[in-house]
């Protein structure tokens, strides 16, 4: 994800340094398979993010985002002065609407030389479109490969091999379908394939060091405006600093 920060800086302790840092105003964070830092909130929290699907960066910004796996950097430096320019224009936005007008703008610019979608991108969409619930042989089928190879080749484009990948994205299902629809959390681990909750239960504590109320309680906390217009499309939210 690229985070716009314009409120008071993050802290930010990662789990391999005692240091505390100072979060940069543009920052990318990479795929996490872990948790992997600490953040400390004081002040004003205010900033904007947009979330990148797996292959996202590659094709529009040409970036290795798996350089960034379990990591974050300055996004200034991984991308270009164009997203510093992003930045300051998002920071004049009077509503959280405005800013993803935009965003898209900004994004759709990237599409005219985008690179096209390749087999691995083909698998990564397959793996999307089925919250994570799906078979390492379909895969291998839809990219012309045997499993192995297509693990070979997911884990050098990506970082992680597909079967984690499958993983990631299916408690992240998890915590989507939990956040717009307000199933029961044992029926969100049914609806998505789950042996049983407490299966869901450990993905979770992998993923997010918490259980599954913990991490909806962040989520609800940090992404109340996207959660907002989720449920009303038309919803126009202004911004309070």
């Amino acid at each position: 994800m690229l985070e716009f920060v314009f409120g008071d800086p993050i802290r930010v302790t990662y789990f391999d340094s005692e240091v505390e840092e100072t979060s940069p105003h543009v920052v990318f964070v990479g795929m996490q398979t872990r948790p992997f830092a600490r953040l400390r909130l004081q002040g004003s929290l205010l900033s904007f993010v947009i979330m990148f699907q797996a292959n996202g960066v590659e094709r529009l910004f040409r970036r290795p985002a798996h350089e960034v796996n379990d990591a974050s950097c300055d996004g200034r430096a991984f991308f270009d002065c164009t997203v510093e320019d992003l930045y300051f224009r998002l920071g004049d936005c009077k509503t959280f609407q405005e800013r993803i007008r935009v965003a898209d703008h900004f994004l759709e610019g990237k599409l005219y030389s985008a690179l096209p979608l390749d087999s691995m991108g083909a698998v990564v969409e397959r793996i999307r479109r089925s919250n994570g619930v799906v078979k390492i042989p379909e895969l291998a089928s839809l990219a012309s490969v045997s499993p192995r190879q297509l693990s070979r080749d997911f884990n050098s484009r990506f970082g992680v091999g597909p079967k984690m990948f499958s993983m990631i994205v299916r408690f992240q299902s998890a915590l989507d379908r939990k956040v717009r629809l307000g199933k029961p959390w044992t029926e969100v681990a049914h609806d998505l394939g789950y042996h049983d909750q407490m299966h869901m239960i450990h993905d979770f504590e992998r993923f997010s060091a918490s259980t599954p109320t913990e991490t909806l309680k962040v989520v609800q906390t940090f992404f109340q405006h996207q959660i907002a217009r989720q449920r009303d499309p038309e919803l126009d939210v202004p911004l309070v600093v």
